[in-house]
């Protein structure tokens, strides 16, 4: 009888000790993936933001280009006729979504790092009027496109990644995953 008892109490005793475990489990497997789930979204919701800014910029960046180069390449009185682009509001434009990208993504980023330099070099090229060479600024247009590309591409399978580990990335494991996508795109 006594064996019985003893059974029954190291049964209850185990019962016990694997539904706290489970519990704990549980709510450990619950936060983490609320934390995944919270992160990720946002991710995502960055991404798609930094994409729309992206889009927003490099079609002004263009504009700007084209105008500024076909109002050095005419004369006067057809530059009277075409000149409906307003300059400075565009480059108003451009800088006010270059400070808004520059405060989304990572400053600490090599690409972030040269996303920000070539913006800034464009600008300064687009505020140059008598040194405008459109062949330059389209060139430098060419590397901020591949640059976001990479931001954008790395971003997503970062947040992909995250998803299925259940875990943030560390910080060289982002930067391995920015490398591959740079090479995948064939960027240096």
């Amino acid at each position: 009888m006594n064996e019985v008892i003893t059974a029954a109490i190291i049964a209850g005793i185990v019962s016990v000790v694997t539904g706290i475990i489970t519990i704990v489990i549980q709510v450990k497997n619950a936060r983490r993936t609320s934390i995944v789930d919270t992160i990720s979204s946002q991710r995502i919701e960055w991404v798609n933001k930094m994409r729309d800014n992206f889009v927003e910029i490099n079609d002004l960046i263009f504009l700007h280009i084209v105008k500024w180069d076909s109002l050095l390449r005419h004369s006067q009185e057809e530059k009277e006729w075409k000149d409906d682009f307003n300059f400075g509001e565009s480059i108003a434009t451009i800088r006010r979504l270059q400070i808004n990208i520059s405060l989304l993504v990572n400053p600490t980023e090599e690409y972030s790092k040269k996303l920000i330099n070539e913006f800034n070099y464009v600008l300064l090229l687009l505020l140059k009027n008598d040194e405008f060479d459109k062949d330059v600024a389209m060139k430098h247009q060419k590397e901020i496109i591949m640059l976001q590309q990479v931001i954008l591409k790395s971003e997503w399978s970062r947040t992909k990644q995250e998803i299925q580990k259940g875990k943030v990335l560390e910080d060289k494991e982002v930067k391995a995953i920015y490398t591959k996508k740079a090479k995948d795109l064939n960027s240096n």
